[in-house]
């Protein structure tokens, strides 16, 4: 049987862009300052904002489309 995902990490972790150990900072860092993890992953500069929000987005199946590419019409 595979194993559930537990959040947004697992898939981060999954796809290479961040180690176990790293998480495991991460989380440290988010216990002892009071932020989220996603915020303290950033801060450590292990994922970029949009590597994140991709992760939280599968994480709940929903599409992640970053706006940096994108021309919004006047």
């Amino acid at each position: 049987m595979a194993k559930a995902q537990r959040d947004f990490t697992d898939i981060l972790i999954k796809k290479g862009i961040v180690s176990s150990d790293q998480i495991e900072e991460a989380r440290g860092l988010a216990n002892s300052t009071g932020i989220k993890v996603q915020e303290a992953i950033a801060k450590l500069n292990y994922a970029s904002p949009d590597e994140l929000m991709g992760a939280v987005a599968e994480f709940h199946k929903l599409d992640f489309i970053s706006l940096l590419d994108v021309t919004v019409p006047q």
